[in-house]
C-alpha cells in the first residue's frame, strides 16, 4: 500500500475532491446529479468514489490533523456566500472580518486546506512531485515557499445561481483540471477550486517570486473581480447549461497557453 504523502504512514483514506460537508449541505446524503470531468458520470451519494481521490493520505491526517483546516474552510465559504455584495464592493478578503481576532492562524489553516487538496491532485497527476514543502506546512510549519493562492469572485456565477434558484435548487462546485508546465523536476502545477462564485486558484512551484509568497500576517488579500463583460453573453442562449457553466468558469482561459499565462502572473 502507498504511503501518505503528508506524514509517510500507510495511506488508507480517500480525501474528497470537494469537501464532504459542501456536498452534504448542498445535496444531502443521497442525491441524483452528475460529476462532469471530460465526460459526465451520474452520482447519487457524497460517498461516491468518483468524488474522492484514491488512497494517498492516511486516516489520521485526513480526519484528525487537518480538522482545523476543514473548519477554517467552512467558515471561509460560509462568509463568502453570505457577503457577496460586500466582497464585490470591496474587492478584497479581510481575514479579520472572516475569522475574528485569531485571523492569522485561521488564514494559515485555510491555506493548509487548499494545500491538502492541491497535494492530492498533484500526487495523483501524470507528473507527481516532491511535496515536502506543503506536507511540512500542513503538519505545522509556519510558512510555505512553493504554494500560493489567488482568489477570484466570478459575478456571472452569482447571476446563474440567483436565476436558477427561483424555481429549483442550484449550487455550483467546480474542480479545474490540474495544469502543469516546465520540465522534469522544475514543473509548475496549478489548478482552481470553485464554491459558487468564489474561485481559489492554487499554484505549486519552485519559481514563486519572493514578493508573491504568502504573508500570513497580511490581513487583507486582493479578490480579483471577474465582471460580466469578461464573457460571451450569447452562450446564455446558444449552449447547454453544462457547456455554459464550463465556459463561465474558464472564460478567456480556454487554452493551455492562456491558463499557463494566468498562473505565471500569480507567482511572478
Amino acid at each position: 500500500m502507498a504511503k501518505c504523502w503528508i506524514c509517510g504512514n500507510k495511506a488508507d483514506s480517500k480525501e474528497h475532491k470537494f469537501k464532504a460537508s459542501d456536498l452534504k449541505r448542498t445535496y444531502g446524503k443521497k442525491f441524483d446529479c452528475y460529476y462532469i470531468q471530460e465526460s459526465a458520470t451520474q452520482i447519487n451519494s457524497y460517498k461516491d468514489n468518483v468524488l474522492k481521490f484514491p488512497e494517498v493520505i492516511c486516516i489520521d491526517c485526513n480526519v484528525k490533523k487537518t480538522r482545523p483546516h476543514d473548519d477554517a474552510y467552512d467558515i471561509f465559504v460560509t462568509y463568502c456566500f453570505k457577503n457577496y455584495e460586500l466582497l464585490l464592493e470591496n474587492g478584497n478578503l479581510d481575514f479579520q472580518k472572516i475569522y475574528g481576532t485569531n485571523w492569522s492562524n485561521e488564514k494559515r489553516n485555510l491555506y493548509r486546506y487548499f494545500a491538502k487538496h492541491a497535494g492530492c491532485k498533484i500526487i495523483t497527476s501524470e507528473y507527481p512531485q516532491d511535496l515536502t514543502d506543503i506536507s511540512d506546512f500542513i503538519i505545522g510549519a509556519d510558512n510555505t515557499q512553493k504554494f500560493v493562492l489567488y482568489f477570484e469572485l466570478k459575478m456571472i456565477i452569482n447571476v446563474i445561481h440567483t436565476f436558477y434558484n427561483r424555481e429549483g435548487k442550484f449550487v455550483h462546485l467546480f474542480n479545474a483540471q490540474t495544469q502543469y508546465y516546465g520540465y522534469y523536476d522544475n514543473l509548475t502545477l496549478a489548478g482552481w477550486l470553485s464554491n459558487n462564485w468564489i474561485t481559489t486558484n492554487w499554484v505549486y512551484s519552485k519559481n514563486v517570486n519572493q514578493n508573491k509568497k504568502t504573508d500570513f500576517n497580511k490581513q487583507i488579500e486582493k479578490l480579483n473581480i471577474v465582471n460580466l463583460d469578461y464573457y460571451d453573453k450569447d452562450l446564455m442562449e446558444s449552449e447547454t447549461l453544462d457547456a455554459m457553466i464550463t465556459h463561465f468558469e474558464f472564460g478567456k482561459l480556454n487554452t493551455m497557453e492562456k491558463r499557463i499565462e494566468h498562473y505565471q502572473k500569480i507567482i511572478t
